[in-house]
């Protein structure tokens, strides 16, 4: 396999030299650029054509997602930011990974491993036809804050989030449980177009992940994991349509 090429964009001096020490002492790939800015940034991909981005998000002239949409040439990405509230956002935009600074070495060997030998180059008229040509598939994972920072989730792995309150529960295929800050209106609006279905007001489930419907007035879905769900009078009809096109009844 050919030598990958990399390209740092951080607007402080100390966070590109950190980067920079990291890939020439513990990777063997090629550093053939640097970026203090939005527009350097643009520019030197552009030019240089980098197979790995290690991309900041506050940039003083914009962001990294600012980088990113002006880009004809979409590189793999990798976030190494001190913002963990991006996350998300992040992934949204196909990146490989999300290292939080101050960061450890190791984390940042790790993420351009996999950039380097798992995700392919992305090439295309405009990052945004990419993403649009990559469909529900794109976003396929989603960021849980926590206390400690946050936890990065498959969302095949995530069978249902029920509604406490103002907090939401994630139930993993795993057994485990995840307890989130957040609203289920808020993961409703995000993964309702990745075969996540609000089947009732307390509940979010994943479509890819129900074992059978239950009759009732509204009825209820039985999940893979055995956990059941209310199904609401009004949510009855369209999740039954669902069903009955995926099971051909």
């Amino acid at each position: 396999m050919e030598k990958r090429t990399l390209f740092i964009v951080d607007d402080e001096f100390e966070g590109r030299s950190a980067l920079e020490s990291v890939i020439r002492k513990y990777t063997p790939f090629e550093l053939i650029g640097e970026a203090n800015s939005k527009e350097t940034a643009i520019v030197g991909i552009t030019d240089l054509r980098p197979d790995i981005v290690l991309l900041d998000i506050n940039l003083g002239d914009g962001t990294g997602f600012d980088v990113l949409k002006e880009l004809q040439y979409l590189p793999k990405v990798i976030f190494v930011t001190a913002y963990d509230e991006f996350a998300l956002k992040a992934f949204k935009f196909n990146a490989v990974d999300y290292v939080l600074k101050p960061f450890d070495p190791l984390e940042v060997v790790e993420a351009i491993n996999r950039a380097a030998y798992q995700v392919p180059v992305h090439t295309g008229n405009q990052p945004e036809s990419v993403l649009k040509d990559q469909g529900p598939n794109l976003f396929h994972k989603i960021v849980l804050p926590s206390q400690s920072g946050f936890e990065v989730v498959e969302l095949k792995n995530v069978v249902a989030i029920q509604s406490e309150n103002n907090y939401s529960v994630f139930h993993l295929l795993s057994g485990e449980q995840k307890v989130v800050t957040r609203t289920l209106k808020y993961y409703d609006e995000i993964l309702s177009e990745h075969n996540f279905f609000r089947c009732h007001q307390t509940n979010l489930i994943n479509l890819n992940h129900i074992k059978k419907y239950i009759k009732g007035e509204g009825g209820e879905i039985e999940m893979i994991n055995h956990l059941t769900f209310s199904v609401s009078r009004r949510k009855k009809e369209e999740l039954l349509d669902y069903l009955n096109q995926i099971f051909h009844k």
